[in-house]
């Protein structure tokens, strides 16, 4: 008995451990990675060109001497970015009038119905905006992807005074920017289409769940904006 105990003992502290990767052969294996130029300019065109960066695409497209696979006038193109743009001003009724000429099954995206809700309580409109949220954002209630978000921005009916709810951020200009690029997102979906760059941070962030979940400890990449390395202590 005192012989089945002491292995256990030894069987769960060995699964308790983490399995470290050393960091000299983790850099050895990154160093041999190889990453040519062009491909990393496609990455950056594509970027500039999914953001509506026109300016800056063109300026790149100069400067690095990369022959752009987007079509930079693509009038599919300007009118996102027209769509985009107004968001970003808080013009919704341009937008709207955009999208049902260019792409009417925006019109339904959550987060579009979403900033039309806030709209009508930054008016205070509160019976119009209940009338709104019963005909429209009530069946996403019903998806868990959006729960979350439609009792959050419901809270906003609850309040008489608007500067004390904990959700008072909707009605900032943060809020408009978070619309523009979800729409943005959503339009660029539509045409099956999406940032390479934004997969690729996905792709990680998979990997590096993946290493969590089997007890890996690794060169972890704790910022993607700076590509910041966290070093598991020796």
């Amino acid at each position: 008995s005192y012989r089945c105990n002491f292995g256990l003992f030894f069987c769960v502290q060995e699964t308790m451990m983490k399995m470290v990767i050393d960091t000299e052969d983790w850099e050895e294996e990154m160093n041999t990675a190889q990453i040519v130029k062009p491909y990393m300019d496609r990455i950056v065109m594509d970027y500039l060109v999914s953001e509506g960066k026109l300016e800056a695409a063109h300026v790149f497209t100069e400067e690095s001497l990369t022959q752009a696979q987007i079509q930079l006038v693509d009038e599919r193109i300007t009118q996102r970015v027209a769509i985009v743009e107004a968001i970003k001003a808080g013009d919704l009724n341009f937008a709207k009038e955009e999208l049902s000429a260019f792409k009417p099954e925006i019109l339904r995206n959550f987060h579009l119905l979403k900033q039309q809700f806030i709209e009508l309580i930054r008016e205070e409109r509160h019976s119009d905006a209940f009338d709104f949220a019963q005909l429209h954002l009530k069946p996403f209630h019903e998806d868990m992807a959006f729960l979350k978000q439609v009792e959050e921005v419901m809270s906003l009916l609850v309040f008489e005074n608007i500067s004390t709810c904990p959700v008072k951020d909707f009605l900032g200009e943060s809020q408009w920017l978070k619309t523009a690029s979800e729409v943005n997102a959503a339009i660029l979906s539509s045409f099956g289409k999406g940032p390479k760059l934004q997969r690729l941070l996905k792709k990680l962030t998979l990997n590096q769940k993946q290493l969590d979940e089997r007890a890996y400890e690794y060169p972890r990449m704790s910022d993607m904006s700076t590509g910041e390395l966290i070093y598991p202590e020796e």
